[in-house]
């Protein structure tokens, strides 16, 4: 018999595997997903897909020419800089399509590209799940919030994200908030209407940071800027500053004194972002050596995994590669027999890769999040690690012996700087 699988979260992570298992495998895959539609909400800004991540996966799922369709691959270009616009990286972009590319795609096209490869009926809406038991056997039964409790599922895949019910299933660990409040905001139409902007971004990114808050403007295929304001705050810093996304004139004048000394064109997103679009949120993180005892039926992908800061870029990349490793796991124990007890045994192996691999990324991203927020001085005190640590984990083979140079070439750039 095929084995039964039930994915809970309709995100990148679990239509990536979805897709791969009723491509690859005889299961029979169902997600259930708590948002009454596909876009039931905002999705966000723009991911860089790499090629031994996200690319890799897309490539598994055929899913290459869809992809292209909606890829920007003018949208490489970034700035890292302060709050005074003095620049410490700057990427040009290329248009190039080569083994070192990272393709932007905006969160929403990503989603919906997924959804669409996927049989009609396979995902089940509106299907919040409250908890996740097991039997005796190990089979698990899922209890959703209007009362239903289907079972039977050989394998319960919890790609719910930051707040899962199946992590709680494994284990009592929960993200803790690590000190970042989050404000996104989108500008419509912004070549026509805001040139100045428009240049700034040059259709890419803009990352600046100072003083431990940071502005950020990512430029989406819909030719509007996602943006974004944080820094070091409470974790309910709106309610603490009686302030309301719905009073837009309020909230932006607290912003504004916070930021006055930053660059006008900088403070020009504040100004000009669309009244509607305001939402905020603090920003939590598991812990870095976060792991769970294996249980049989059940594991985690994406964040439900490994929540970690946004400050690396590499969070939807690891997400869908574990989409790709659990794929594998089941295709190879249908190869082995298709039993219980083979599926038990490649999904534990599955685990302990994923637990390396997580590990890895999750230090990235906080080691960058914590030089670029929490050490005074940054960006120009810590720039020299920020880029070494992403060169030694995006090439591993050399990175390391790149670092010493990396450190060379800031020492002499930041004596004339």
């Amino acid at each position: 018999m095929p084995y039964n699988v039930a994915i809970i979260g309709a995100g990148p992570a679990g239509c990536t595997l979805a897709r791969l298992l009723t491509q690859q495998t005889g299961a029979t895959v169902t997600i259930f997903e708590a948002e009454e539609s596909i876009n039931f909400r905002a999705q966000g800004g723009t991911l860089d897909l790499r090629h031994d991540g996200g690319l890799a996966a897309i490539k598994a799922a055929g899913l290459q020419d869809a992809f292209e369709r909606n890829a920007r691959y003018d949208g490489e270009a970034l700035i890292i800089a302060d709050k005074h616009l003095k620049t410490w990286l700057r990427v040009t972009e290329t248009g190039a399509r080569n083994s070192t590319s990272r393709p932007e795609i905006d969160r929403r096209l990503l989603r919906q590209l997924l959804y669409d490869s996927l049989p009609k009926g396979i995902v089940q809406w509106n299907r919040k799940v409250r908890n996740v038991t097991r039997d005796e056997t190990g089979r698990a039964t899922l209890h959703f919030a209007d009362g239903r409790a289907p079972q039977g599922f050989d394998l319960v895949v919890g790609a719910d994200g930051a707040w899962s019910k199946v992590r709680a299933a494994l284990t009592d660990v929960k993200p803790h908030y690590y000190g970042i409040y989050y404000l996104a905001m989108v500008i419509p139409e912004v070549q026509s209407r805001h040139p100045d902007l428009y240049k700034l971004v040059n259709r890419g990114s803009v990352f600046t940071f100072s003083d431990g808050k940071s502005i950020t403007a990512q430029y989406l295929s819909d030719g509007s800027l996602h943006c974004g304001i944080a820094g070091v705050r409470t974790e309910h810093w709106l309610e603490e500053k009686r302030l309301s996304l719905d009073q837009p004139a309020q909230l932006r004048k607290v912003l504004l004194d916070e930021y006055a000394d930053w660059d006008p064109l900088l403070r020009k997103i504040i100004e000009v972002a669309d009244d509607d679009s305001w939402q905020s949120r603090a920003l939590y993180m598991l812990p870095l050596d976060f792991h769970w005892t294996h249980q049989s039926g059940i594991t985690l992908i994406g964040d439900a995994a490994h929540l970690m800061t946004p400050y690396a870029g590499v969070g939807v990349n690891v997400a869908m590669h574990d989409a790709v490793k659990l794929s594998r796991a089941l295709a190879a124990a249908e190869s082995d027999g298709g039993s219980s007890e083979q599926l038990d045994q490649h999904l534990h192996a599955f685990e302990k890769d994923m637990f390396i691999r997580m590990a890895a990324a999750q230090r990235l991203s906080w080691e960058n999040c914590h030089d670029m927020f929490f050490v005074p001085g940054a960006p120009r005190a810590k720039i020299q690690e920020y880029i070494g640590r992403i060169v030694e984990y995006e090439w591993p083979r050399w990175g390391s012996l790149a670092r010493p140079f990396i450190r060379a070439a800031f020492w002499v750039i930041k004596l004339f700087r």
